[in-house]
């Protein structure tokens, strides 16, 4: 979506995506795993759902928003500095770039 848009509507999108992935899914996987934990007996099962969810949900949620916050300002970038549009191929070579600086700013 942020390939055939205006460098302006890339950047929304991007830090739109950020603030969802970073911030809100997170939040919203930490009241779930809360929740399921307060109605759990032993406490050795808490521990290791919150583990479990912050290594599987909360980590890799928190990766897809820096690569979806890279992609769409190198789009945005992109866009601005040569006013043409970015194709197929350039869009997914940006998104492999972004997913592996994302994996290295970890």
């Amino acid at each position: 979506m942020a390939i055939g848009a205006r460098p302006r509507v890339a950047l929304i999108l991007g830090a739109v995506g950020f603030a969802f992935f970073y911030w809100l899914f997170p939040m919203f996987v930490h009241g779930v795993v809360e929740n399921a934990k307060s109605q759990m007996n032993n406490p050795m099962y808490a521990q290791w759902l919150d583990q479990l969810m912050e290594r599987r949900f909360v980590h890799a949620s928190e990766l897809a928003a820096w690569a979806i916050l890279l992609v769409c300002g190198g789009i945005a970038t992109w866009k601005a500095l040569t006013r043409r549009s970015v194709t197929d191929a350039q869009g997914r070579d940006a998104g492999w770039l972004a997913r592996t600086l994302a994996r290295l700013l970890d």
